[in-house]
């Protein structure tokens, strides 16, 4: 959000120090704040990305400004020094010759984001489309993959039958195990389930088992929702993020996984809610219109 009014990105960077992690590792600098954001400095390649205001999400490579290169020399060493200390053989590196070259610093990067000890920051304006793009790139970069991520916390769940903990790993060949994040009540498709593949293989026109409410539910069209876009799909396997629709058992926080190897996931647990509120119908005739809709928000919200 640097394109709005009293934007302060370094002030954004000194909470995320305070509150998340104290290693905040920046990746860019703004060029410009407020209405005069026009794009960044890239400090792993030291080059200035300037972003097309039409939202168009173009950009174009510069030379860093000349009123940012003595800043922007500062911030690139203490990003070098911050990728070095992550590996001995990268400090080893760091201290012989002073730097490090872009592969080095990209490989620090994810190794120190994967341990949990950096924290890259980078710049942009979403609504604008603006720094959209090097974002994508960066989270390609740094962030594990499902296969990764499951050599760092396992994907746990219970044993409905025995109340035992039970694993899976994030293999498609895997027993089933998925989790029902999110429902949307689509004016058009219907009641969408939006699920996590955990792992193993979801299929569509499949019947998998809803351990939560001990039923077996029929999976028919599945789909990739890509904003409002509904793209079916034949399955998805572990690690993919789509939607199964009408499903008729299954709600918010509900695993699908396969009957002969039965897993309960784990779900979020939310906060109390502190307000309340009452809705009454202007009118009589208005009454089953209000029920329809409170189900169909308590469908979703659950």
């Amino acid at each position: 959000k640097l394109d709005k009014e009293r934007a302060d990105f370094f002030r954004a960077v000194g909470d995320m120090e305070k509150y998340f992690c104290k290693n905040a590792v920046v990746l860019q600098l703004p060029l410009g704040l407020e209405d005069k954001f026009t794009g960044v400095v890239d400090l792993i390649r030291m080059k200035a990305l300037q972003f097309s205001q039409d939202g168009s999400g173009k950009i174009e490579e510069k030379d860093i400004p000349a009123d940012m290169k003595e800043q922007s020399a500062v911030y690139r060493k203490k990003l070098v020094e911050q990728v070095a200390e992550t590996d001995d053989s990268l400090l080893e590196k760091y201290l012989d010759k002073g730097d490090l070259p872009q592969e080095d610093i990209i490989a620090g990067l994810k190794h120190g984001t994967i341990g949990g000890g950096l924290l890259p920051v980078l710049c942009g304006s979403p609504v604008k489309n603006m720094g959209i793009q090097p974002l994508l790139d960066m989270v390609l970069t740094c962030l594990p993959s499902p296969a990764e991520h499951a050599r760092i916390v396992k994907i746990k769940g219970a044993d409905p039958k025995t109340g035992k903990e039970a694993e899976r790993k994030p293999a498609a060949d895997d027993p089933l195990a998925a989790l029902v994040f999110k429902t949307i009540v689509d004016p058009f498709a219907g009641k969408l389930s939006l699920v996590r593949v955990f792992s193993g293989t979801l299929k569509a026109d499949s019947t998998v088992y809803n351990p939560s409410h001990q039923v077996k539910e029929k999976i028919g069209t599945l789909f990739h929702v890509q904003g409002k876009k509904q793209v079916p799909t034949k399955e998805l396997t572990a690690g993919q993020i789509g939607a199964a629709a009408k499903l008729k058992d299954t709600l918010t926080g509900d695993t699908l996984c396969a009957e002969a190897h039965p897993i309960a996931l784990e779900f979020a647990k939310f906060a109390d809610p502190v307000m309340s509120y009452a809705i009454e119908p202007k009118s009589r005739g208005d009454e089953d219109k209000v029920s329809i809709g409170v189900h169909k928000i308590l469908d979703e919200d659950r």
